[in-house]
């Protein structure tokens, strides 16, 4: 299953059907996670994505050298977890859909720590972060988080139990 994918449409358009099908993407991708890339290369000024995480996705820890990164959810709702350089919560934010608690658009400042974990059965949201994608050199995973499937559930657990 790809873990990534590229619209091919001159005028990308999201729906239900389209959310649907990336809904099931994720639920067969071994990281259960997946996302739709709205821009139409790596090398785009403007990175615009559609990511589905399902609720027991983890995403790691990390930081973006030098950019900001908007998120809007679309469905579901998640906590997005803001870290120091020693990796304690310094802020949790509910980022939720239509809510009186929490919010639907958050903006990560340029080398922050975060992460996002997932409280619904799925989380749909769209991301925007200044391109060209860089990988590896853009982004830099925190060291004192546990790497995919190594005591991530045990992580997890005590970010959301620590008070922010």
């Amino acid at each position: 299953m790809k873990k990534k994918e590229f619209s091919k449409c001159r005028t990308v358009r999201i729906n239900k059907e389209e959310i649907k099908r990336l809904k099931h993407q994720a639920q067969l991708a071994p990281l259960r996670r997946t996302r739709l890339c709205m821009h139409k290369d790596e090398k785009d000024p403007l990175q615009e994505m559609v990511i589905v995480l399902c609720k027991d996705s983890y995403i790691r820890p990390h930081r973006h050298k030098g950019k900001d990164e908007s998120i809007h959810v679309m469905e579901g709702a998640f906590y997005l977890v803001i870290f120091n350089a020693n990796g304690l919560v310094v802020e949790k934010i509910l980022v939720k859909k239509n809510s009186s608690q929490g919010y639907p658009l958050c903006r990560v400042k340029e080398n922050m720590w975060h992460t996002v974990i997932p409280l619904s059965d799925f989380v749909v949201f769209h991301e925007i972060i200044r391109g060209p994608f860089r990988g590896s050199k853009g982004r830099e995973f925190a060291s004192w988080a546990p790497e995919a499937g190594k005591g991530t559930k045990e992580f997890i657990n005590t970010v959301l139990t620590k008070n922010a």
